[in-house]
This record gives structure tokens, C-alpha cells and sequence, in this order.
């Protein structure tokens, strides 16, 4: 899971690619391992963790 973290940080990786490319074949699956890791979705980490330009 910290790998998955890590590359949520980076915007240019989509969710589907960052879970396939850690070896989830069920993007459902990867988001729930995640949010029982870090008791957040990876979509609410990466909105948390990664700045936008103003």
C-alpha cells in the first residue's frame, strides 16, 4: 500500500493504472484494501495530498 500512496501522488497515473500495475485485477478490491489501510479512498488521499496550481 505505500507504493500505491506513492504513486497516487503523482496526477498523470489513474487509479485503474496504479492498481493494475501493483497486481489487482479488481479496481473495487484495490480501493477497499486501500481505504482499510489507510482508512481513506484513494481518491480522497490523492485529492488530500496533491496540491493543484492556482
Amino acid at each position: 500500500m505505500k507504493r500505491a500512496a506513492e504513486l497516487l501522488l503523482q496526477p498523470d497515473h489513474k487509479i485503474t493504472d496504479i492498481a493494475r500495475r501493483l497486481g489487482y485485477t479488481d479496481n473495487h478490491y484495490f480501493s477497499k484494501a486501500f481505504k482499510n489501510y489507510y482508512h481513506i479512498s484513494p481518491t480522497q488521499y490523492r485529492s488530500s495530498h496533491v496540491k493543484t496550481p492556482s
